[in-house]
């Protein structure tokens, strides 16, 4: 190594691996010039990384990179008691984790422990560097979502918080940024006026400590709280190997003498050796009259001729105990979430809340012929109505580029009116009639097609009006498969699709241009664009989690897609099932939410799934449905308790149907799940197995928008079924709602989380 790079002394050291340990042992030391003859190395701490270096026939240049944050640590602990000595050498590996809540712990002693500890640690620090102005990145950064931000150290963090994330674009205006996974370094950019590129690079600090603490300790008592402890240790003995270097001969030059032991074996003059500072070598009388330690500057020693002598080297070096510990005290807080109103990895989402804003980015529309926005929307908020006879829809002038990507639109559908002869536009970009210039996504013929303008994916399912469907259209470039799905459900494939190439045109929303333009006829809700292909499982999600409140968020989040968000009445957060749950202690306790047309469908399937923990017995409403935010009108208890404590689950088709399962613990955690089909009734199961089924039988609904509250019935009396209204006492976790029958292996896979 060159210029940038003190020297910190010279090791003789014979191998690579010494010479790595002893540039470690000394601080500040980040890299090694290496003699690969085996003469020793020199040790260095160099200011630029990599280090500058200079030809040397026979050297080699090694240096440290970083990797995850590591301690290491030396330490070594003397106790003495009145009654007995003990010493010991010993190698363990030691991993342990440790759950605790509060603990209280009396220690009587009457020790004196000293404590000499000796810390060197190594910390990588990320340091952000900005690497364009006026850009966004571009080809090689996957984009993972967008975080409306206020401030470049919002959106740092925001990365760090994000699996893979090691750069973002960033609005310089202060309305957020674009986290980015990028496969090469720098990234790629290309010209964004606003915006700048920050990206992560990585540098190292050490610190070194030493700490000597003596206590007398006669009684103590400790009270520790805590959640989690995680500790890992290890300690390594390294035993040292005495090799024979000459006989008939002692050490010469180099080589130090640190005086005489007249010891009468070997073994006494190597252990006289070791336990003077400095010796590596004896010369030694093998007619057992003694030897003479010595300290060498060379290995092997030089030596001279002498009868009656050997000489004996240390080859591992001198005797050390080198323990490292890494120990993380954790307490258990709300599980980490980030509470958006929209989807996580979406690119534009318009919610239709009494507007066309793009809550994301930047493609906000404009209502063209004065539609309105209706309060009845599939998450109980707002939606856009279309009246087709008035042309109405929402329009996007700014450019968004589908060109040789791919993209997922998903979004929600009520057709008012549905004519078999008619076009109905619902999403597109128009630039010219050409083959691959002309993207639509649209009802033809009661039937949904994904087209780039004859290179289309033709849906074979008749669609209905007066019915609300979920359908995502999926392009992947890299399979060049056009897909559709209708309620999470793929429809049809086109394969050999593409690309899409259209380098121009508006987007626009719930109509169309084809001799003229093509509104669609109902509502339209929840419309999001992915600048990727999603896969199944998560458009299954998309279209029939209808809420999850895991109350790992805050005590109202939804963090389903449809961020129905709920309402607590005397109700607390809690230590639950998985993080965080619901605790019901009073005759006033509930959780409600509100809006749900599924549940208001006759015949809709649908599934209920949660964890409860009862602390008293008797009856009480879990799952309560009404048409009525009190509780009343159209109303049933779907899940409760009877007055004995039996779990039951229920529905309605002529009259109320009941599955009834066995009385439950109190203070034992118990999953259970309702499900609904035409086909299979009624299933109640608990942790995960079938406890019953009513068989085949219909589900008369309210027909209205539902409310859901959950640990209460609210109302006095609500239909006929065995259980018992009132409130629940005890705990509630994880409540999920779906708008389809789970399967007995997705019931189970929620049973064991």
């Amino acid at each position: 190594m060159g210029a940038y790079c003190s020297g910190l002394g010279y090791n003789p050291s014979a191998t690579l691996s010494d010479c790595e340990s002893y540039c470690l042992s000394i601080s500040g030391c980040n890299a090694v010039d290496w003699n690969t003859g085996g003469s020793g190395c020199t040790p260095r701490q160099c200011a630029t990384y990599p280090p500058n270096y200079s030809s040397q026939s026979g050297w080699e240049v090694w240096a440290i990179t970083s990797g995850t944050s590591t301690t290491t640590s030396t330490t070594t602990t003397t106790t003495t008691t009145t009654t007995t000595t003990t010493t010991s050498t010993t190698t363990t590996t030691t991993t342990s984790t440790t759950t605790t809540t509060t603990s209280t712990t009396t220690t009587t002693t009457t020790s004196t422990t000293t404590t000499t500890t000796t810390s060197t640690t190594t910390t990588t620090s990320l340091v952000w560097v900005q690497v364009a102005t006026e850009s966004v990145m571009g080809a090689y950064c996957s984009g993972l979502g967008y975080n409306p931000s206020a401030t470049l150290s919002d959106c740092e963090s925001y990365c760090l918080s994000i699996s893979g994330c090691n750069a973002v674009d960033w609005n310089t205006g202060g309305s957020g940024c674009t986290p980015r996974q990028c496969a090469t370094y720098p990234p790629n950019y290309s010209s964004q006026s606003g915006w700048e590129v920050w990206a992560i690079t990585s540098g190292t600090s050490t610190t070194t400590s030493t700490t000597t603490t003596t206590t007398t300790t006669t009684t103590s008592t400790t009270t520790t709280t805590t959640t989690s402890t995680t500790t890992t240790t290890t300690t390594t003995t390294t035993n040292l190997v005495w090799v024979q270097v000459a006989t008939e001969s002692v050490m010469g030059a180099y080589c130090s003498g640190l005086g005489y032991n007249p010891s009468a074996t070997l073994s006494d003059c190597e252990s006289y050796c070791l336990s003077i500072s400095g010796c590596n070598a004896v010369d030694w009388n093998t007619g057992g009259s003694g030897c003479t330690p010595r300290q060498c500057a060379t290995y092997p020693p030089n030596y001279s001729s002498q009868s009656g002598w050997e000489v004996w080297a240390i080859t591992s070096g001198t005797s050390t105990t080198t323990s490292t510990t890494t120990t993380t005290t954790t307490t258990t807080t709300t599980a980490p979430c980030i509470q958006v109103a929209y989807p996580y990895d979406a690119h534009s989402y318009w919610a239709m809340e009494n507007n066309a804003a793009d809550s994301i980015s930047n493609l906000s529309g404009t209502t063209v012929n004065s539609p309105t926005f209706y309060a009845q929307g599939i998450n109980g908020g707002y939606t856009l109505r279309l009246i087709r006879s008035s042309t109405q829809y929402i329009t996007i002038p700014t450019y968004q580029s589908f060109v040789s990507t791919s993209f997922t639109v998903e979004m929600w559908i009520y057709p008012t009116s549905m004519d078999s002869s008619a076009l109905y536009g619902l999403f597109g970009q128009y630039e010219a009639q050409t083959t691959d210039h002309d993207f639509l996504l649209a009802i033809i013929g009661a039937q949904f097609r994904l087209s780039f303008y004859g290179d289309d994916a033709n849906s074979g399912t008749t669609l209905s009006a007066n019915t609300w469907y979920h359908v995502a259209f999926v392009y992947d470039y890299s399979s060049r498969t056009q897909t559709i799905y209708i309620n999470g459900v793929q429809d049809i494939s086109h394969s050999s699709a593409g690309p899409y190439l259209g380098a121009s045109g508006a987007i626009t929303i719930g109509s169309y241009y084809y001799n003229g333009q093509q509104p669609f006829d109902g509502y339209i809700d929840q419309v999001t664009l992915y600048m990727n292909a999603r896969s199944a499982s998560d458009i299954l999600s998309d279209a029939t989690l209808t809420t999850w409140h895991s109350f790992d968020c805050g005590i109202s989040f939804d963090s389903g897609p449809l961020r129905i968000n709920g309402t607590a009445n005397n109700v607390i957060l809690a230590s639950g099932r998985v993080g965080q749950g619901l605790s019901f202690t009073s005759s006033s306790s509930y959780y409600q939410l509100y809006g749900f047309p599924v549940l208001g469908t006759s015949n809709h399937p649908y599934s209920i799934s949660l964890w409860i923990q009862r602390t008293s017995t008797g009856g009480g409403s879990l799952v309560h449905v009404s048409s009525q935010t009190d509780g009343g009108g159209w109303c049933l208890d779907f899940m409760g308790f009877s007055s004995s404590g039996q779990i039951i689950g229920s529905s309605y088709g002529t009259a109320v149907t009941d599955v009834i399962g066995p009385v439950l613990s109190i203070n034992v955690w118990t999953h259970v799940v309702t499900t609904f089909s035409t086909t299979n009734g009624v299933r109640l199961y608990l942790n995960g197995s079938l406890i019953g089924s009513t068989g085949a039988m219909t589900y008369s609904a309210s027909g209205a928008l539902n409310t859901v509250i959950l640990g209460s019935s609210r109302a006095a009396s609500c239909g006929t079924n065995s259980t018992v209204a009132g409130t629940f006492y005890g705990y509630l976790d994880e409540f999920r709602l779906y708008s389809r029958e789970l399967t007995a292996a997705e019931v189970t896979a929620l049973a064991n989380p």
